[in-house]
């Protein structure tokens, strides 16, 4: 019923991409002017920068066997499904870091959140990669 998915997968990146590196920079904002708001506005973009992942190595693996039939491409395809592996599972493990520091409070809920935006600065770089490779495809 998905299998033609894959062919929105071109489109459907573009989502994580943006919310991350904009969800990202609101944490790092947020590390100088420590304002509530974009404290809560980080949070919200890096998880659905998570769920946005989720679709896109969804629609990347639906899309993997037909581009990879291209010749030469194999080695491209398989680089550029790995930085969007380590993207995805990194902004999992920062949305978790999030989403812990709103159950917290206090010296923990910030430490966690300094967590978060240098874990954050890791994962742009990731989906920099992830984007740069899928863009030789």
């Amino acid at each position: 019923m998905f299998d033609n998915l894959g062919y929105f997968h071109p489109i459907v990146v573009h989502f994580p991409i943006a919310l991350t590196f904009v969800g990202v920079g609101a944490r790092l904002l947020w590390v100088v002017l420590k304002r509530d708001w974009l404290s809560h506005a980080a949070t919200a973009l890096i998880v659905c920068a998570t769920l946005g992942a989720f679709a896109a190595t969804y629609t990347g693996d639906l899309a993997h066997s037909p581009v990879e039939r291209v010749p030469g491409s194999r080695d491209a395809v398989v680089e550029h499904e790995d930085w969007g592996k380590r993207a995805r599972n990194m902004l999992i493990g920062i949305a978790l870091v999030e989403l812990g520091a709103l159950a917290l409070s206090g010296n923990r809920q910030r430490t966690l959140r300094y967590v978060s935006a240098a874990a954050g600065a890791v994962a742009m770089f990731f989906m920099y990669e992830a984007g740069d490779h899928g863009g030789e495809l």
